[in-house]
C-alpha cells in the first residue's frame, strides 16, 4: 500500500519507507540522520500534509520537485517558522488529498492494528532480512535510524 503513494526516493540498497510531515520536527531529525546513511539503504520519503492548507502547500512543492533539497527546505522552513499556504495546481491538490486520506484512514488503521498505537510522524516501515515487517514510529534515536538502514532488506 505504501508503494503506491507519491514519494521522494534516494539512496541504494534495502528499502525503508518513512511517512514524514513538514509540520513535524522529528521528521526533520530522521531526514538529517538518514543523509549519512544513503549508501546503506534506499530511503523513500512519503510526505503527509497533516490535512492542513500549509501542509498541502509544502507537500505540493515537494512532489513537484521530488528532490532532497526541496524536501529538506520544506522540513526546515515549516519546523522553524512555518509558511503560508500557496496556490496549488488542482490536479496536484487532488493527489495530495487522496494520499492524505490513504495515510490517515487506511495506513493509520493498519498501524493501529499492527502496533496498538496511533499514527504519527515520522513512521518508518521496512522489511528486515528475516522477512519481518518492522514499524518504527515517533521520534527514533540516531542509533535506531542506523539500525533500520542496516536491517532493511
Amino acid at each position: 500500500m505504501l508503494a503506491e503513494l507519491e514519494a521522494v526516493e534516494e539512496g541504494a540498497g534495502g528499502l525503508v519507507q518513512v511517512i514524514i510531515s513538514p509540520d513535524c520536527g522529528h521528521s526533520l531529525a530522521i531526514f538529517d540522520v538518514a543523509a549519512e546513511l544513503l549508501g546503506q539503504c534506499r530511503w523513500r520519503w512519503i510526505p503527509f500534509s497533516g490535512q492542513t492548507a500549509e501542509g498541502r502547500s509544502s507537500v505540493a512543492r515537494v512532489l513537484a520537485n521530488r528532490d532532497r533539497a526541496t524536501l529538506q527546505g520544506e522540513l526546515v522552513e515549516r519546523s522553524l517558522k512555518g509558511s503560508l499556504p500557496r496556490q496549488i495546481d488542482s490536479h496536484l491538490d487532488a493527489i495530495i488529498r487522496k494520499q492524505d486520506d490513504i495515510l490517515d484512514l487506511k495506513i493509520g488503521r493498519w498501524l493501529w492494528e499492527a502496533t496498538f498505537r496511533a499514527f504519527s510522524t515520522p513512521t518508518a516501515v521496512f522489511t528486515d532480512r528475516a522477512g519481518l515487517t518492522r514499524v518504527v514510529r515517533g521520534d527514533p534515536r540516531p542509533d535506531d535510524i542506523a539500525w533500520m538502514a542496516g536491517a532493511a532488506s
